[in-house]
């Protein structure tokens, strides 16, 4: 019996994209009812693994990183420090141009982590335990 030691959203990548592609793109970009895994392109198996990884990054970039700004270098406490003890003296467009280079980070990283996760799809990787019996 082999276990992933990957697992995402209690599925495996292999599952998630698969759970996408049945769910997402057959049905509501392609009008598609019947689910065909193995006549998927490898270019499309890429690029919906490029678009999961990039969107759900974005999410939960841009839901916790403002969290993150507010508590640590926002609020303030009874002496009128914040935690990070910030003064704002990097320049008024520091946190634009960290903003716009994390965007751009993401992207490319997610272009950078899809053939990895195509090549555990595909079985390439040694990436599961096999358990005694």
């Amino acid at each position: 019996m082999e276990i992933p030691t990957i697992v995402g959203l209690g599925l495996g990548f292999d599952g998630t994209s698969n759970w996408i592609n049945k769910h997402v793109v057959d049905r509501y970009i392609f009008g598609l009812h019947q689910f065909e895994p193995e006549e998927y392109t490898l270019i499309r198996k890429f690029t919906v693994l490029w678009v999961f990884l990039t969107v759900f990054t974005f999410l939960l970039y841009f839901t916790l990183c403002p969290l993150l700004y507010y508590f640590y270098y926002l609020k303030r406490n009874d002496k009128g420090m914040n935690v990070a003890a910030w003064n704002r003296r990097e320049g008024s467009d520091q946190v634009l141009n960290e903003i716009k280079l994390s965007s751009f980070s993401i992207i490319v990283m997610a272009a950078m982590t899809a053939p990895f996760e195509l090549l555990v799809e595909a079985g390439y990787t040694k990436i599961y335990w096999v358990r005694p019996k």
